[in-house]
């Protein structure tokens, strides 16, 4: 029979499966690198066709007022324009990390107030284990044993 490797903080190998920090950070590059592409690919796009030499196309982009603008011209006509506040920016590339991080704090409190129950639970018992075992280790090794 055997257990579940314990970790050095004395949480079992269940708990090992949460998402860690390095996941966390893996996750907001890749939101931000999502939303990079999904915002930028058309402004990349047409840059690139207004600024070719046969084009005759000009850019102009700035900070006014709180507000970032793009306008793009090819020929005298305007192919894109766009602007968007400094609030819009910051939300959009704030807020969704922010919220990862809520929920994943949420989650992982939620995991080792539930070991911590079953410590409480064993020590209220009378079963105080002379190695930091947990109750549902020995749940694992009962399913198992069998």
């Amino acid at each position: 029979m055997k257990f579940p490797d314990l970790r050095s903080d004395g949480l079992s190998e269940s708990s090992s499966k949460l998402i860690k920090p390095g996941h966390l950070l893996a996750g907001w590059a890749a939101y931000w690198s999502v939303l990079a592409a999904a915002t930028l690919w058309r402004p990349a796009l047409i840059a690139w066709r207004v600024s070719r030499p046969e084009a005759n196309g000009s850019i102009t982009a700035g900070f006014d007022n709180s507000k970032f603008f793009l306008t793009m011209a090819r020929d005298g006509q305007t192919v894109l324009e766009q602007a968007a506040t400094a609030g819009q920016i910051a939300a959009w590339i704030v807020v969704p990390p922010l919220l990862i991080l809520g929920t994943w704090m949420l989650f992982r409190s939620r995991e080792q107030r539930r070991l911590e129950a079953i410590r409480v639970a064993e020590l209220e018992a009378g079963h105080a284990p002379a190695s930091p075992i947990l109750s549902s280790e020995r749940e694992y090794a009962d399913r198992h044993d069998s």
